[in-house]
């Protein structure tokens, strides 16, 4: 889902539970976690009053994103939920690699993909 569309999802999903355009915002947000996390392999969000909705999903591989209300496998997005997330999110690294952070030489570090979502905020 690009920027524009999960922008009609927001207001879609704002309008559903009953909140005006006053009520609420939405921006853009990327997400690498700190090394520590990284290195762990759990990125944790705390998005209370907030909705978080995953752009650019087809970039990303080797994790879960679990929250309070959805599940999605970012290798098996036809066998997940909507991309939509809330309360605790916990980006989960699921075995070797990842898409945060990828490599294409061992010799070198390795770089650091962001997670992108569109962060709804509700007042």
């Amino acid at each position: 889902m690009n920027y524009e569309a999960a922008k009609l999802c927001a207001e879609q999903l704002m309008q559903e539970i009953g909140k005006s355009i006053g009520q609420y915002h939405h921006e853009p947000v990327i997400i690498t976690g700190t090394k520590k996390e990284r290195s762990e392999g759990k990125i944790v969000i705390h998005a209370y009053n907030e909705v978080y909705i995953l752009l650019n999903r087809e970039n990303y591989f080797g994790m879960y994103i679990v929250s309070e209300n959805s599940v999605y496998d970012t290798d098996e997005p036809s066998k997940s939920g909507v991309p939509e997330f809330t309360g605790m999110i916990e980006i989960i690294k699921k075995g070797i690699a990842w898409s945060i952070e990828q490599t294409t030489d061992e010799k070198k570090p390795s770089r650091l993909f962001p997670v992108e979502f569109l962060r709804v905020v509700i007042y």
